[in-house]
């Protein structure tokens, strides 16, 4: 089980390797945490002052362990798009396509 308590983290690499690693997060609902950890998917999004509730969710993890793989595996699945082999896809396609932008602009001339 990954935890994050953070009011801060916009780009939280430290949730990315949990969730790559098949661990469950739960995380505060501020910051970018949100847009990783799905609630109830890949874990729990808690709101940042409820103590109490960030705990319950941790001994709930860890007693459950059926739910505890199943989030595990969708939080990996769901990190897939920031992989290095996804994202050097993506700067491919957009260096092709300014590369062919380009020299059709000036080809006409």
């Amino acid at each position: 089980v990954y935890l994050i308590t953070s009011l801060s983290d916009t780009q939280s690499l430290t949730t990315l390797q949990a969730l790559a690693c098949e661990l469950p997060a739960i995380g505060a609902a501020a910051g970018g945490l949100p847009e990783y950890i799905h609630h109830n998917q890949t874990g729990f999004i808690v709101p940042p002052t409820a103590r109490s509730t960030f705990a319950e969710k941790v001994l709930f993890l860890l007693t459950h362990a059926q739910t505890r793989q199943q989030f595990g595996k969708a939080g990996r699945a769901s990190i897939l798009p920031f992989s290095p082999a996804a994202i050097t896809g993506r700067v491919e396609q957009v260096y092709t396509k300014v590369r062919y932008d380009y020299q059709s602009r000036h080809s006409r001339l």
